[in-house]
C-alpha cells in the first residue's frame, strides 16, 4: 500500500471569514468536508500538510499580477496578522507541517517535496482554495513531480460551482482522482487499526462461524485463491489445508503480520485497488465487504482479478444485520450533538441489490440468501471497542466512554437475557457467484 499524506491549502481567515478583504464565496461549506478528511488522516496518524501563504507587508515577494491590488488595496496574508493564520477548525496540531508559499503552487520554492520524499510518501491527498490557482498549480506540480494524486472534490472549491466544476473536468483528465469526501473517507478508514490478540480473544466466532463458507469455496488443489481481508489467516490456513495457494490481502499491517507469520503469502492493500490481473482461480471474503460503501469499486477490482470462470465466494453482514447495534449508537449519537452526526461506516445489503450489483459487473450468481445468525459475544462493551471505531474515531477518549456506556444501557434491553447473556442479532450475506 503507497505511503500517503494530506495538503490542505490556503485555509486561512483572509480567505475564508466571510468577511476578510480576499473572501472566496464557497469556502466556508467545504469546512466540515475538509474536517472530516484531516479526522480520518489523524486518527491514523497520518502525515498532514498545511500549506498557506504569507507575503511582506512591502508587496516585495507577491505574484506580479496582485501586486498593484496589494498595495492599493487592503492587504492580505501578512505575518503575525490574524487574517494570515488557519481558520480555527482546521489549526495545525503538533506534529503536522506547515509549509509556506507565495506562489499558487504548494511545490514552488517550498521545502514541500524535499520533507515528502524524506517521509517516503508515494501518494497525495490535495483539498482547500481554489480551484483555478493554488489547487490547480499544486496538483499539476505533483503530478509532474512523479506522485500518485487524489483531489477531494467536495473539499476544494473556488468563486463559483462553474470555475469548480471545469477544473475538475481538467484534473480529472490528466489521470488524478477525483473523489468525494464520503467515498475517500470510506476507504481510507478500512485501514483501521486492529488489534489481532484483543480480535483473536473476543471475536473467535468470525472465523469458527465461517467454515461453511469455506465449504462452499470447495477450494481444490493446485487452485490460487485471494483471500480479501484475510485478517490474522485462521481461514487462509484452512484453506491451504485443503490444498489450494492463497494470497492474503488485508488493510490491517498488524494483521497481515500475524497473517505472514503462520506462513501464508500476504501483503497490505486494499479490496478498491487491487494490483492483479485475472491472476485467481477464486476469491474468498469472509467479514470485510461490509466495510467498504463503495461496493461497487470492489467487485469491479474482484472481477478485474479473477479469472473468467473463476467463482467468488463471500459472506458478510446483510439486510438488517446488526439492527440493534446500529439503532442504538444511532440513538446515543443523537442524544449528544456534541458527538457530531452519526456516520454509518457499514453496507448491508439485500440479497436483491448485491445479485443487480454482481451481474452488472459480469458475475452470474448461483447462490445468495441472508441467514440469521445470533451471535454470542462475551461482553458489548469488547464489540464496541473492536468493531465501533469507524463510528468513534473523532470522539474523545471521555466522550467514547460516553458512547459506550449509555450504548451498553441500551443495548442490555435489547440483546441480553440471563440465560443466553450477551447475542448479537447478526445476518450474513452468504455468496457463490462466477465469472462469466
Amino acid at each position: 500500500m503507497k505511503k500517503i499524506a494530506l495538503i490542505i491549502i490556503d485555509m486561512q481567515n483572509d480567505f475564508v471569514l466571510p468577511t476578510a478583504p480576499q473572501t472566496i464565496a464557497r469556502a466556508e461549506i467545504i469546512v466540515p468536508n475538509i474536517q472530516k478528511v484531516l479526522a480520518s488522516f489523524r486518527s491514523q496518524e497520518l502525515p498532514v500538510f498545511h500549506v498557506y501563504r504569507e507575503y511582506r507587508a512591502d508587496g516585495s515577494d507577491i505574484e506580479k499580477t496582485r501586486l498593484d491590488n496589494f498595495l492599493t488595496e487592503q492587504k492580505y496574508c501578512v505575518p503575525h496578522t490574524k487574517g494570515c493564520e488557519i481558520i480555527d477548525e482546521l489549526a495545525p496540531i503538533e506534529g503536522e507541517y506547515k509549509i509556506v508559499k507565495n506562489r499558487f503552487s504548494g511545490f514552488m520554492q517550498t521545502e514541500l517535496d524535499f520533507i515528502l520524499r524524506r517521509l517516503g510518501i508515494e501518494k497525495i491527498v490535495v483539498c482547500g482554495i481554489q480551484y483555478p490557482n493554488c489547487i490547480r498549480a499544486t496538483i499539476f506540480d505533483g503530478v509532474a513531480l512523479g506522485y500518485d494524486v487524489t483531489l477531494i472534490t467536495d473539499a476544494t472549491e473556488a468563486q463559483t460551482q462553474e470555475i469548480a466544476k471545469a477544473n475538475i473536468v481538467d484534473i480529472a483528465n490528466i489521470g488524478v482522482e477525483c473523489l468525494t469526501t464520503e467515498n475517500f473517507v470510506t476507504t481510507q478508514n478500512e485501514t483501521n487499526k486492529w488489534n489481532p490478540n484483543s480480535y483473536n480473544k473476543h471475536t473467535a466466532f468470525v472465523s469458527q462461524l465461517a467454515l461453511p463458507v469455506v465449504d462452499l469455496l470447495n477450494p481444490q488443489k493446485g487452485e490460487k485463491i485471494l483471500d480479501v481481508g484475510c485478517g490474522e489467516g485462521t481461514l487462509a490456513v484452512e484453506i491451504e489445508r485443503r490444498g489450494a495457494k492463497v494470497v492474503g490481502v488485508d488493510m490491517s499491517a498488524e494483521m497481515i503480520e500475524q497473517c505472514q507469520s503462520k506462513g501464508i503469502e500476504a501483503y497490505v492493500g486494499s479490496v478498491t485497488d487491487l494490483p492483479y490481473d485475472e491472476a485467481f482461480d477464486a476469491i474468498f471474503s469472509n467479514a470485510m465487504l461490509h466495510w467498504v460503501k463503495d461496493a461497487r469499486s470492489a467487485v469491479q477490482n474482484i472481477a478485474k482479478v479473477l479469472k473468467r470462470g473463476g467463482h467468488f465466494v463471500c459472506e458478510f453482514g446483510g439486510e438488517g444485520n446488526a439492527y440493534a447495534l446500529v439503532s442504538a449508537m444511532q440513538e446515543v449519537f443523537e442524544k449528544h450533538p456534541e458527538f457530531g452526526a452519526f456516520d454509518n461506516p457499514w453496507y448491508f445489503p439485500s440479497v436483491e441489490e448485491y445479485t443487480t450489483l454482481l451481474e452488472s459487473e459480469g458475475f452470474r450468481v448461483e447462490y445468495m440468501e441472508i441467514i440469521p445468525r445470533p451471535t454470542p459475544m462475551d461482553d458489548i462493551g469488547n464489540w464496541l471497542d473492536i468493531f465501533a471505531n469507524g463510528v468513534t474515531k473523532h470522539l474523545s477518549q471521555e466522550q467514547f466512554e460516553v458512547f459506550k456506556e449509555e450504548c451498553q444501557v441500551i443495548l442490555k434491553e435489547r440483546i441480553y437475557s440471563q440465560e443466553e447473556e450477551w447475542l448479537l442479532d447478526y445476518k450474513r450475506l452468504r455468496v457463490r457467484a462466477v465469472k462469466i
